[in-house]
């Protein structure tokens, strides 16, 4: 996978700014706002600085901004090697993701999600993830979204020396990529 983290022995489950690039698009879109003027507090609790933390606060009905803040700290975490940290916000995004019918969000963070139990070396919960997000991808017509997912299946299927399996996956999508 792109990027230049890395966790221990592993790939980084995110590219460097790529993801952010992804997260701002999808918000825009499913919020219908180019222009989003929001504010976002993120407070360390039990103190007034405004740093990376557990508590992520926004405007009331910005349900859809609180998610795409969830998730950019998730990236942000991932990015510095904190894995558990990661996990905790992509849950919570991806949990709100759902609740506010935000399907190429939660299609974003499931990848994101599979990329960290990849760099955990949770080959099965990578795949479902992955499977889950390429399932999301297919049904909102997204082919080049859908085919990144299928190659990081193929890449956990050469890590598990299942290269039968990754060589029809990677037949399959090539044409994908021609294409677009």
């Amino acid at each position: 996978p792109p990027g230049s983290w890395t966790a221990p022995g592993r790939p980084s489950p995110l590219g460097p700014s790529s993801t952010a690039r992804r997260a701002t698009r999808s918000a825009e879109s499913e919020s219908g706002s180019q222009s989003p003027n929001r504010v976002y507090a993120v407070r360390r609790p039990g103190t007034g600085s405004s740093t990376a933390s557990s508590t992520v606060r926004t405007k009331a009905g910005e349900a859809s901004w609180r998610t795409m803040a969830e998730n950019s700290l998730a990236n942000t975490y991932a990015e510095l090697g904190d894995l558990a940290r990661a996990e905790h916000f992509y849950s919570k995004a991806l949990e709100n993701a759902g609740r506010e019918g935000m399907t190429v969000t939660e299609a974003e963070i499931e990848a994101s999600l599979g990329g960290l139990e990849l760099s955990r070396g949770r080959f099965a919960e990578a795949l479902r993830l992955f499977e889950s997000s390429r399932r999301k991808y297919d049904e909102l017509a997204m082919p080049h979204q859908s085919a990144i997912a299928e190659l990081e299946t193929a890449d956990i299927y050469l890590e598990l020396n299942l290269a039968d399996e990754a060589f029809e996956i990677y037949k399959r999508v090539s044409p994908v990529f021609k294409r677009l």
